[in-house]
């Protein structure tokens, strides 16, 4: 009996060497083995205005939705007839930056191993509440900070690089491309470290070292280049390699930086307050459709009565709990829960604010080819504190076609969700104002899935002691 159960237990290691060897264990099988079967861009339709950018990332997964790593995309960004120029994109490995130029339309599409995802974008001009267009300029580079303290004690761990966080005039976060950004050490020893990874591959235990961070205004090729503004930290390997005066330098620069920052955001504060300016806040994307866990960067703008951009106190808000959203960086992240979002940036010296609008859809949304949503109130678009009435969606496409398959989805504006509720119905919603609702405008907001389009209707609360609210 003992040697059958040896031979039993010999045949049962020989059947599980094969398997390993074969690849068939896959939940230890390596990156290389393991083929891609699905690939997802953070961002399935876009919309923002002319000389906007934004950030795309790419994620390849294999059958049991892990990330596959090391991969290498290919991307490929088309005009729609009669839309050229619409922008540019500038790749750096599974991350693309896209930069707006002028209104229009146009696809962006990404391939790895046979695996595509795409994604739509419209380019709307920047104009204000009258039409008239504004001075919606690039966002560019002023300030730049390497990640962590001045001083730091210890290196990354092995293949993880340096970063650093980019900001303009403003003090407000950019979200740079990497490969824009140039790394070095030292300056007598820039071949120890990546230009574009910012991952060190030598380093001298007994002495410090200083790394050096420059934004450049093209994409890095390893040389440098033009620059916009450029910054450094010192690293020791070891704390106790490191002098008394580090620790004394470090604390310098720490309060430096933050003095300035503070210094330039109360100039700019006490100019906005005597000037009173800000007339339009734009909030940049004006809509996007992601999936669940897609991250994407928000951020806002405050224009002037002569439409130049302005300083403004911004305040961020977002509806739904299953989100999170830096309120400092504008940095989203999508929970697991599908919806239509809204993400609104007050101004607090003016109480002037704008809004943008995120729709987390589910996992294999249909894609069709839909161009606009039209609501139209079924009654009427006012109703009494209590009252309610039916919207009516209909989803066309750009030929002007009905759609048929829509999968709708509704909200109403950041900071109206206790004055009414949405039910959706079979043409589209019912809009119900609560009894104790304050009288004014409410914004109603519809997104399709399939399709990506977002549109918008106001309905009114009428004023319980008479009259309409203004």
């Amino acid at each position: 009996m003992r040697t059958g159960l040896m031979l039993v237990t010999r045949t049962h290691l020989a059947l599980l060497a094969a398997l390993l060897a074969g690849g068939y264990w896959a939940p230890y099988a390596g990156a290389q083995d393991r083929p891609v079967f699905e690939v997802q861009l953070n961002a399935i339709t876009l919309v923002l205005r002319a000389n906007d950018s934004f950030a795309f990332e790419v994620k390849a997964l294999d059958a049991l939705g892990r990330e596959v790593k090391d991969v290498a995309p290919r991307w490929t960004l088309s005009a729609e007839p009669g839309n050229t120029g619409v922008g540019e994109l500038r790749v750096d490995g599974t991350t693309g930056m896209f930069v707006a130029k002028k209104p229009g339309r146009c696809r962006l599409r990404v391939n790895v191993a046979k695996r595509s995802d795409e994604c739509r974008i419209e380019v709307r001009p920047a104009r204000n509440p009258r039409g008239k267009p504004l001075n919606y300029k690039a966002r560019l580079p002023a300030r730049v900070r390497v990640n962590g303290p001045f001083y730091q004690f210890g290196v990354p761990r092995k293949g993880k690089g340096f970063t650093a966080t980019v900001y303009d005039k403003y003090f407000r976060v950019l979200d740079w491309p990497r490969n824009m950004l140039h790394w070095s050490v030292s300056l007598s020893r820039m071949d120890s470290i990546g230009p574009v990874s910012g991952v060190l591959t030598a380093h001298d235990k007994s002495r410090e070292e200083v790394i050096y961070v420059v934004v450049l205004k093209e994409p890095n090729r390893g040389k440098g280049g033009e620059r916009y503004c450029m910054n450094s930290c010192h690293v020791y390997f070891e704390e106790t390699k490191a002098p008394k005066i580090a620790f004394k330098n470090a604390a310098f620069r720490e309060k430096m930086w933050e003095d300035n920052k503070q210094r330039m955001i109360k100039r700019y504060r006490d100019e906005a307050r005597r000037r009173k300016d800000a007339q339009q806040v734009l909030v940049s994307p004006i809509h996007v459709q992601v999936r669940a866990g897609a991250r994407v960067q928000f951020g806002a703008r405050a224009f002037g009565k002569s439409g130049d951009e302005c300083w403004a106190d911004l305040r961020a808000e977002c509806t739904g709990k299953s989100n999170r959203l830096d309120k400092e960086t504008g940095r989203f992240a999508a929970g697991k829960r599908m919806g239509l979002y809204v993400l609104r940036f007050t101004d607090e010296i003016s109480g002037i604010y704008g809004e943008g609008t995120v729709l987390v859809s589910p996992p294999g949304t249909r894609r069709t080819d839909g161009s606009r949503i039209q609501l139209v109130p079924a009654a009427k678009n006012v109703v009494d504190p209590g009252g309610r009435t039916e919207i009516v969606a209909t989803v066309y496409d750009q030929d002007g076609a009905k759609v048929d398959k829509t999968l709708l989805q509704w909200a109403v504006a950041a900071g109206s969700e206790d004055r009414a509720r949405l039910k959706a119905a079979k043409s589209g919603c019912v809009f119900t104002a609560r009894r104790n609702a304050e009288p004014g405008l409410v914004t109603v907001l519809c997104a399709d899935h399939n399709s990506g389009v977002r549109a918008s209707i106001e309905i009114r609360i009428r004023n319980p002691n008479g009259g309409i609210h203004r």
